[in-house]
């Protein structure tokens, strides 16, 4: 019975992009970009200069990185203390 959960679980968890979207939980980013927002209104004063290039670069990679640490959590939390 044990086996037969763990399998239905990994057969129904993947190929759809709901649950890719669930694991990856993009309500949360904007924990990710505020940060990055505020630390170049902070830093702008003092260089009289602001690189719209570098703050998009920036905000794509801090909501990268927290894509990556929501769906390794997701996959501890499922995977792994599951078994």
């Amino acid at each position: 019975m044990f086996l037969f959960n763990f399998f239905f679980l990994v057969y129904t968890s993947m190929g759809s992009l709901e649950n890719y979207l669930l694991a990856v939980r993009p309500w949360s980013f904007t924990a990710s970009i505020m940060p990055v927002l505020l630390g170049n209104a902070l830093a702008y004063p003092s260089l009289r200069t602001m690189s719209f290039i570098v703050l998009f670069l920036t905000c794509i990679s801090a909501i990268c990185v927290h894509a990556a640490a929501n769906l390794f959590n997701t996959y501890v939390k499922t995977f792994i203390f599951f078994i």
